[in-house]
Order: C-alpha cells, then structure tokens, then sequence
C-alpha cells in the first residue's frame, strides 16, 4: 500500500502518560487501585478513554483536526482523571513527569503484573528493525507523550500494518518527525532516564489509520503552548510529507547524527538549538518558548 499524492485528511491524536502522586508523602503511588480501564479494555467517556497503563494513568484522546480540538481533549482528560482521584482522596494529585521514581519499598510490594515493563514492540524508523524490549531493575517508570498520526480510512486501509509499502511510508514520514518534533523537544524535555528505556529517535508502530510516533515523553503536556505547538509542528510535517517535502533531504544529516548521538551530553542544548536556527524550514520552537513553562493554563506538575 502506497501513498496517495497530494495531502490527504489528516487528524491527529495522542495517548498520553501520568502518574499518580500522594501529597502527603510526596512519593508516587500506583494508579492501579484507581481506574479500572485496562490496556485491553480501556474505559470509555464522552472525551475519550482512560486506562491504567502499569503504576501510570494512560488516557487516549479523540482524534483531532485542528490545534484547539487537541488541546482541549488534553486538558478535559487531565482534569477527568483529577477529578477520580480526588474522589477516592483529595490528596492524591495527577502528575506530569518523564521519570517517575518509587520507594523502592512500596514498589518492591506492588502486584508483579502491575510492575511489569513493555507491551507490544516497536520499530526504528531508520532500520525497520524491532527495538529491544525496555528492562530495569530500578523502581522507576517512564511516562509517555506519543503522538498518533492518521491519513488512510477504511478503504485505503493495508490489510496489514506491516505492509511493506505501509511500514516504508510510516518509517519515511517518522523520520520527518524526528526532525520537526524531536530536535525541539531536547530544549524542553532534558529527561534522559526516560530515553535510556524509551523513546529513542525514530521509534514508532504501523497502524492502520497511519502511524503512531513513540519517541516523545509526556512532557509536551505541562501547558498549552506546548500542546498547541506539538499538534501545529505534526500537522506541517506531514502536510508537508505528503506535499513531496522530505526533511531528511533539506537538512545535513551528519549535523544530526552528530545531536543524536549527544543526546547525554551537556552540549545537546547547543546542538539542538544550532540545529533549529540553519533549518527553520524544517523545525521551530514553540512561541514565547523560554524553556517549556510557557502558555496560559498549565497541566499537572
């Protein structure tokens, strides 16, 4: 299955990561007890569907077509699961963070099922391969931000997701985002523990409405702006992608290879934003961007 020309319809949406902290101790605590949507069985509400993803919260948002329709489905699903929580106690707060770390004593005491890591595999959009299967033995966790990207309906559909013409347009337009979503992201998530076990560049997985891109964290989701700009940046790119646009041949390569593989490295923030400046076509910044405090309404810390 092959890529129409021109730019098809394209809606966007997006499965975001949370997790769950006790005032009163101010330690993270599993969400399990909480919300009974699972990951094969989400709960369904008129915003979308929530679930417990692990210790986390996971919530899936409608798809969107425009900036405001996503960011508002982001914020209802926030205030939604606050709202539970503080049903069951008034002290437990959602919580936007890359890495979530545990008493190593009450994590140690959770259901194994309940701390086991990975779910179905990914693949790297640079070698088609499988990425390996996430393991630590640290009471840590890692929250999410992916990014879900659709263009086919029913007839245009593949049979199956991994379809090699599907899976080479997925991996194509994959790589673009990178560019686009990725490189910026570095100036306002400096999270490396996350990436250590998930998110490397180029991680996705087919779909068949499209693709669903995996390699940013939740932390998009601190504020409007950022929210805003992630659904504006998706959009461009693949209109752009679509349009015959490939990013990958307008910018050096080399130069990012380089910020890749200096994703731990102090001189990453440099990298990134030298980047940005000599390939505005490609990539941009959130406005007003300061380093991701940015916006009017702020979700969960």
């Amino acid at each position: 299955m092959t890529a129409k020309k021109g730019v098809p319809i394209i809606q966007i949406g997006a499965d975001p990561e949370v997790f769950v902290k006790d005032l009163r101790t101010r330690e993270f605590v599993s969400a399990h007890p909480y919300v009974s949507g699972t990951k094969h069985d989400p709960l369904p509400w008129k915003g979308g569907a929530i679930q417990v993803d692990g210790v986390a919260l996971e919530f899936n948002i409608p798809a969107a077509k425009n900036a405001r329709a996503f960011s508002k489905s982001i914020r209802d699903n926030v205030d939604y699961l606050q709202g539970i929580l503080t049903g069951w106690d008034e002290k437990l707060k959602l919580t936007v963070t890359p890495t979530a770390y545990f008493n190593e004593k009450y994590f140690d005491s959770l259901p194994e099922e309940v701390k086991a890591l990975g779910c179905e595999p990914d693949y790297n959009a640079y070698t088609l391969d499988v990425n390996p299967k996430p393991h630590t033995d640290l009471p840590k966790r890692t929250g999410s931000g992916h990014v879900h990207i659709g263009w086919l309906d029913g007839k245009d559909e593949p049979l199956d997701v991994l379809d090699p013409d599907h899976m080479a347009v997925c991996s194509e337009l994959v790589q673009q985002l990178d560019i686009a979503l990725f490189v910026p992201s570095l100036l306002f998530d400096k999270d490396n523990d996350r990436r250590s076990l998930y998110g490397a560049p180029g991680a996705f997985r087919p779909k068949k409405y499209g693709a669903e891109y995996r390699v940013l964290s939740n932390r998009w989701l601190r504020n409007d702006t950022l929210t805003t700009w992630v659904f504006n940046a998706t959009l461009k790119a693949t209109r752009d992608f679509f349009n015959g646009v490939r990013y990958t041949e307008k910018v050096n390569l080399n130069e990012l290879s380089n910020l890749f593989a200096n994703l731990s490295s102090r001189k990453v923030d440099k990298l990134a934003r030298a980047f940005i400046a000599s390939n505005s076509s490609c990539c941009s910044l959130p406005p007003g961007f300061s380093g991701g405090n940015d916006g009017n309404r702020s979700n969960p810390q």
